[in-house]
């Protein structure tokens, strides 16, 4: 027994480098997935910029601590670094709210490790997708001459679930009859927004949040500030059709671009969402 045991006790001795060489290869690999989720969770929202400069933050305080910089040094330590940590829980509380509830549902794990069904399918994904986009542009068309409201919501990077989850669940696919029925003044689902994932209206009468923006009060109407109010927060893009005026307009990254009609409405649409967003509309100083 006792041979045994020494036997043991040499044999993990002899492990021991490959067991700590793999510790190690271990650590990097959780905290690297760690913040692959955080980043996952934030992605598309305007976190990343916040995080942007907390980065600067840190850089400017490594180049204090090099050079010296005494003064630069004692205000970011003893200013700026507490405000941070207390910020930090704030700012990101629906991103932290987000991840911690996602990996309680069993689909996350495929989620996070699969491509975006976008960029996996390639040519034929981009025509689906702009197929769909052609039919909203026709659909708002026809509102807008009927003087019918709309507001239709294309979900992009960032997801729009914790809105998705207070409205009401359809996973239909998006068609021209199906949107005018929805909006029609008399249906029960006509006064709130409408979200589109992918090719399928995922979900109907969605409130949105209103723009904290006091001086779009008398500007604008309760849609517009809700496209501007979502647009603030997260890369969604939003259609928003005028039930006073008929006129058609778009939102993104908190900005509203006015009197579009089917064509601009394709083009504007589609640079934003198959173009990964690069392009903001220009704000337009028209009446909406």
């Amino acid at each position: 027994m006792n041979e045994f045991t020494d036997n043991l006790g040499r044999m993990i001795q002899a492990l021991n480098p490959f067991i700590s060489g793999f510790g190690a290869w271990f650590d990097v690999f959780a905290v690297t997935l760690i913040i692959y989720l955080i980043w996952r969770s934030i992605e598309g929202s305007r976190a990343p910029r916040l995080v942007l400069g907390i980065v600067i933050i840190v850089v400017v305080y490594v180049i204090s601590e090099v050079l010296q910089l005494t003064m630069v040094g004692w205000i970011i330590s003893n200013i700026v670094q507490p405000a941070v940590v207390v910020a930090i829980p704030v700012v990101f509380q629906s991103e932290l709210r987000r991840l911690l509830e996602s990996l309680g549902r069993p689909e996350y794990i495929e989620q996070i490790t699969r491509l975006r069904f976008w960029e996996r399918q390639g040519n034929a994904i981009d025509a689906g997708r702009l197929a769909v986009i052609q039919t909203v542009a026709r659909t708002a068309a026809t509102l807008s001459q009927q003087g019918t409201g709309a507001l239709i919501v294309f979900e992009n990077k960032h997801s729009l679930q914790d809105y998705i989850d207070g409205g009401v669940k359809l996973d239909a696919e998006v068609s021209q009859p199906l949107l005018a029925t929805i909006f029609y003044p008399s249906t029960p689902l006509h006064d709130m927004a409408v979200v589109i994932r992918g090719t399928r209206v995922i979900a109907a009468n969605v409130m949105l949040p209103i723009s904290e923006d006091m001086t779009s009060v008398r500007r604008y109407g309760t849609r517009h500030r809700a496209a501007r109010g979502l647009t603030e927060r997260t890369d969604a893009v939003v259609l928003v059709v005028s039930e006073e005026t008929g006129t058609i307009s778009l939102a993104y990254d908190g900005m509203l671009n006015s009197q579009l009609n089917e064509q601009r409405i394709v083009e504007e649409v589609s640079a934003l969402l198959m173009n990964a967003g690069k392009r903001a509309p220009q704000k337009s100083g028209a009446s909406v």
